[in-house]
């Protein structure tokens, strides 16, 4: 009995184990690599992390202050409109620093740099004047320097200058050395190395940097997706550590006179202001600023604060900020809850965060719990799939997900600790999905051997279209706005002539050709819609979406062009070996944009993925026009407004082609951007825009004399031909008028 017993027992263990199978220790596997990576943690998933950390702000972002401590005077575009552009006289700066002192600010903080000397300052004014009298040059070189009026102003005031870092040495910068450094003590050890290390400082003119309270690092270190998250403490130029403008600011407003950094296992843990606030950092000293949404009531435009137009408590006490929030100067910032803020009010969240004791922080073991909760998660999925299935798994999984989400959500909104939900949530959804293809091998093994059974009778792409969706199986399709393309060889039946006695080289030189037509515009991401003969069709933005199909159009005619030489010099070559004559292989290109019906078109019994439309006429009707006007490359209008890119596009005339009853505008494509911004191009434009204008208003001279101007680029653009017709075109009109109502229209009467 129990010989049968442990019979069955073994049976039952085989059949696990049978279920757990080979993709079940690949999973194992899968899981144990993805950990490994998350231990190592590589740029993409710090990247997934800080955004779920930005998520969370989003969601709970700090609320705003009804009273802030912190105040801003903007330069705002009010203010530079007003008083004029920036940098502004050192006067109107001495000016708003005695205004705000006046007004009880309790310290000043400019979010802006002085390098350079003013200068408006009577004396540099009088070495500019070199025409005024002696006696005038020498009454300014006695006035006191704006410089010295702005430190007399910083005396009196509780003020902390801004400087900048730079990670590379700047040019021209004033070799002296840094400014004195306030004492820092060490906790734990030496932990300046932790510090990000900057090249350089832009700092302020001497004279205004001796006469400052303090000195402030106001560089903010971007992430690698731009967004501003954290705030160095300090940054490190050499072995000097320079603290950032919020700390010189809150030292300044409460007369300390050191800073302490703590050292912790892992780097910096902290920075101390003695008797104010113990700020948490990450291990590089970053301090995490918890954002409130934009703000507008702690701005004060700086005009109104120079006009004596803001009431004295809306800077009695405060910690003011000067800085800018214009357009034009270039400090607008991306924060988790706000896409575009200007670069002061990043220091104004740090400063409140720092005084409301908000600090977001990193718990120092955050990292190990949640690589153990994804192992545990991860583990449970591959025990609980061969046992209950992928269904009764999922619901499992959900409400894990649920819980680790509510464990983090929890530790942000309660206590502001940043815990990270994404990477274990994205490591078990990872090893989940992996196990579910698994349990469908056979199922996909199945499909396999339809589609191998299907490839017999239609096409592989097509094939994979009919087993990922069914419904594709049917007529009709979507409308999109596309870009087609049409392009044959011109005089192809003389072409044809020359080789009536041998057929096969025909075929030859035509495969010869279409090769690198086609390769030219599948390597702009185009579909090849059919070849007629000599003639590709091709088209853009279908079966995928191509948000610049005009430019990749583009850039394929050109190319086109290109390989065009080149197949005729190797055929020129051929052809004097081989002793018969070769004039050369000539295209037209036609290219229009337009909405049009992409699909699969046909009957119930044959259809093709193709395109239908009035574009797709139009596009096919540039391509023949392109003979008579001597043009390789016509395109329509819609085409040329759609192009994102800088190309050398030039008006060739408006046209009814056969079939249409509306007049379109037609263009050329002489080259890329490199030609768009020459001067050559430049002036046969400029001269192509004045004959047209001049021939469509029946001006017969003045369109004669540009198009002669016109003709010293012909050769440069191949445009001689084009040039002689519009020249036949201008004395044709000239003996027989049109009449008043011509409307500068051309009828095309040939396809």
């Amino acid at each position: 009995m129990s010989f049968v017993a442990d019979r069955g027992g073994a049976r039952r263990a085989l059949k696990l184990l049978g279920r757990v199978g080979e993709g079940r220790w690949l999973a194992l596997l899968l899981l144990f690599t993805l950990i490994a990576v998350r231990i190592a943690n590589p740029a993409a998933t710090e990247l997934l992390q800080v955004k779920f950390f930005d998520l969370l702000q989003n969601i709970k972002p700090r609320a705003p202050m009804e009273q802030s401590p912190v105040a801003i005077v903007d330069i705002d575009e009010r203010s530079l409109s007003e008083i004029g552009q920036w940098p502004w006289s050192r006067l109107v700066i001495a000016d708003m620093v005695g205004r705000l002192a006046d007004g009880g600010a309790r310290v000043i903080g400019f979010d802006v740099v002085f390098p350079e000397p003013d200068r408006q300052s009577p004396g540099i004014v009088a070495e500019t004047l070199r025409q005024a009298e002696p006696e005038l040059r020498e009454a300014l070189r006695r006035l006191p320097s704006n410089e010295a009026v702005l430190s007399e102003a910083l005396r009196n005031a509780p003020v902390v200058l801004g400087q900048a870092a730079y990670s590379d040495e700047v040019p021209g910068a004033e070799n002296r050395p840094p400014p004195p450094t306030i004492p820092i003590g060490y906790l734990n050890g030496d932990a300046r190395q932790s510090f990000f290390a900057f090249a350089s400082l832009v700092r302020n003119v001497r004279e205004l940097e001796q006469a400052a309270a303090g000195v402030g690092i106001f560089s903010v270190r971007d992430e690698r997706d731009g967004v501003i998250r954290r705030v160095p403490s300090f940054i490190r130029v050499g072995d000097a550590l320079f603290p950032s403008l919020a700390l010189e600011m809150l030292r300044v407003a409460t007369g300390q006179t050191t800073y302490a950094v703590r050292r912790g296992q892992f780097g910096v843990e902290g920075v101390i202001i003695p008797q104010v606030a113990l700020v948490p950092t990450d291990g590089q000293g970053r301090i995490w600023v918890a954002f409130s949404r934009h703000d507008p009531a702690r701005y004060i435009p700086a005009v109104d604060l120079l006009n004596g137009r803001v009431p004295p408590e809306r800077l009695a006490g405060k910690l003011v900020l000067v800085g800018t929030s214009a357009i034009g100067l270039k400090d607008i910032r991306q924060t988790p809850v706000d896409v575009a803020l200007p670069g002061v009010e990043v220091h104004a969240n740090l400063l409140e965060t720092i005084i409301t004791g908000s600090q977001l922080t990193r718990p120092l073991d955050a990292d190990g719990t949640e690589t153990a909760l994804a192992l545990a998660v991860g583990l449970m999925l591959i025990l609980l799939v061969p046992l209950v299935g992928p269904f009764w798994t999922l619901a499992v999984f959900l409400v894990t997900a649920g819980g680790v989400v509510a464990w983090s959500w929890f530790a942000y909104a309660v206590s502001l600790q940043l815990r990270d939900a994404s990477l274990p949530l994205a490591i078990a959804t990872l090893v989940y999905l992996f196990l579910v293809f698994a349990n469908y091998i056979r199922e996909a093994t199945e499909r396999r051997q339809v589609r191998g059974a299907f490839a017999q009778y239609l096409s592989p792409a097509l094939v994979e279209q009919l087993a990922s969706n069914p419904k594709l199986l049917k007529l009709g399709g979507e409308t999109k706005e596309m870009t087609i393309m049409f392009s044959d060889i011109r005089k192809f039946t003389q072409v044809s002539e020359q080789f009536k006695t041998n057929p096969q080289a025909l075929t030859q030189l035509i495969n010869r050709f279409l090769t690198p037509m086609s390769e030219a515009i599948l390597a702009q991401g185009g579909t090849i819609d059919k070849f007629m003969g000599d003639c590709v069709m091709a088209f853009w933005n279908a079966p995928l979406d191509d948000p610049r199909h005009p430019d990749h159009a583009c850039a394929a005619a050109l190319e086109m062009q290109k390989v065009l030489r080149r197949l005729n010099i190797e055929l020129d070559k051929e052809a004097k070996a081989e002793g018969w004559p070769f004039d050369g292989l000539k295209i037209g290109i036609g290219v229009n944009t337009g909405d049009c019906v992409v699909g699969n078109v046909g009957s119930l019994h044959r259809f093709d993925y193709s395109v239908l439309g009035d574009a797709v006429n139009l596009a096919s009707r540039l391509e023949g026009q392109s003979k008579g006007y001597g043009i390789t490359i016509i395109l329509g209008e819609e085409t040329v407004k759609r192009a994102r890119e800088k190309w050398a596009f030039l008006e060739l005339d408006m046209v009814t082609v056969k079939g249409k009853k509306d007049a379109v505008r037609i263009y050329t494509l002489l080259g890329d951007a490199k030609v768009a911004e020459s001067q050559r191009f430049a002036e046969v434009s400029a001269l192509q825009q004045k004959m047209l204008a001049a021939y469509r208003g029946q001006s017969w001279q003045e369109a004669r004399e540009a198009l002669e101007a016109a003709r010293t680029y012909e050769m440069e653009f191949k445009l001689k031909k084009y040039f002689n017709l519009f020249s036949a075109r201008i004395d044709a009109y000239e003996k027989f008028p049109p009449g008043e109502n011509w409307d500068g229209i051309y009828l095309a009467l040939a396809k």
